[in-house]
């Protein structure tokens, strides 16, 4: 007869000695910046168990939001991070230290389920952001149908956490963080009874997640440079809707200006752009997806005339193996978004080209690297003079057209 396995001290949260040690010095440091240079705002961190297992559901914007949402319980948090980020030299060691685990985006990750699911029944709380990537202008995006799933196959018990400041503090596209305080509230913790489906699941699950960035209370709020990235964002001016005119003023790093019809705009904390025109950042998206239509066309005169909604001069496309961030030249030429899918052409000749069907797991990662996989493979996208951005929004939007999804 074997005896029972003795059970880790407490104060290790479960974890390897190491790790344990690391984390606790992690969370010091964090709640130290919580309270000082982050001014938290928590609402309903009591809702969170202690002492059983359940999902953390939080909306996603900021890299820093793991950190905003988990350093803050009194427990080990083990999240789901990008593959990717996990492999960046460095961060992606210390992340892995601290407990986080690697899931391919936009694809079903065997093993990412597994070690979810082992997590879970050793009884961690584990951290996942049901968006399934970070959203560029701060509102939340539908959620990943395989919440609902996971939550109805677990049989858990889930918490929300709404962050309402997140996105104010850094935008996705922006390239310095700002002086704003975090919000958070924890909903929860929520069960679901056997007899709901699972997309009843989801659609609960969004309307607890959805959040429109505001700040709940006046506040001091401070920031600089706002404007750099900006333009990669904006990849047309929202006046003129030339494509790749805006740039930040090189007098005020919190402004933009389009190098053709001369409009400008300056940016304060909350993503407000004042000037030629009044209007939220998301606001000047939306006039511009509307403007290039669904599926989006960059020239219609051309396009009527060849079929391409979009090319660009001077690309490259690397072909990037599971262990290497670099990347293997694979085709260089002018990229096209052509009705029959994406191609490589040098003149009149086709180096390159697959089918917006064949095209999966479209993403933008770290960096701004725009990525697909075929037939399991990463492909990366390189134009230096255009952005990913641009071409992240034509590809998705034209498989959408073609295949009826965006991923």
């Amino acid at each position: 007869m074997t005896s029972a396995v003795k059970p880790l001290p407490a104060w290790r949260y479960g974890l390897p000695l190491f790790n344990a040690v690391v984390y606790r010095g992690t969370l010091v440091i964090l709640r130290l910046l919580g309270r000082t240079v982050w001014r938290w705002r928590l609402d309903g961190l009591e809702k969170c168990p202690l002492d059983e297992p359940f999902l953390l559901l939080p909306n996603h914007t900021s890299l820093m939001d793991p950190f905003f949402v988990g350093s803050p319980v009194n427990r080990c948090i083990r999240s789901m991070a990008s593959r990717s980020v996990l492999k960046i030299p460095y961060l992606g060691a210390f992340l892995k230290t601290v407990g986080s685990f690697p899931k391919m985006k936009y694809t079903k990750d065997r093993a990412a389920m597994q070690t979810l699911q082992r997590l879970f029944d050793e009884g961690f709380a584990i951290l996942l952001f049901p968006e399934g990537n970070r959203s560029f202008n701060g509102e939340t995006a539908p959620l990943l149908p395989g919440v609902g799933r996971l939550i109805k196959r677990l049989g858990c018990k889930v918490v929300y956490a709404r962050m309402n400041t997140n996105y104010f503090f850094q935008p996705r596209w922006a390239k310095y963080p700002r002086w704003v305080p975090i919000e958070v509230t924890y909903d929860g913790p929520h069960t679901y009874d056997p007899d709901q489906t699972a997309e009843q699941i989801t659609a609960d699950a969004q309307k607890h997640l959805t959040v429109v960035p505001h700040l709940k209370n006046p506040a001091a709020t401070w920031g600089f440079r706002m404007a750099h990235g900006l333009p990669q964002y904006l990849w047309a001016c929202p006046k003129c809707f030339e494509l790749e005119t805006l740039a930040v003023a090189p007098d005020d790093g919190n402004s933009v200006v389009c190098g053709c019809c001369a409009s400008r705009w300056t940016l304060n904390v909350e993503c407000m752009m004042s000037g030629t025109t009044e209007q939220s950042v998301a606001d000047a998206f939306r006039a511009i997806e509307a403007h290039f239509g669904a599926p989006p066309v960059a020239d219609r005169a051309h396009f009527d005339e060849t079929g391409v909604a979009l090319r660009g001069a001077g690309g490259e496309l690397l072909e990037v193996p599971p262990h290497d961030r670099k990347g293997v030249l694979k085709c260089k030429g002018e990229y096209q978004i052509h009705t029959s899918g994406l191609r490589i052409v040098d003149g009149d000749t086709v180096l390159w080209q697959a089918s917006f069907e064949s095209i999966k797991a479209i993403s933008v990662e770290m960096a701004n690297l725009l990525h697909f996989r075929i037939d399991g493979t990463l492909h990366r996208v390189v134009l230096p003079e255009e952005s990913p951005l641009k071409w992240d929004h034509f590809l998705r939007k034209w498989r959408r057209h073609e295949v009826g999804s965006e991923h």
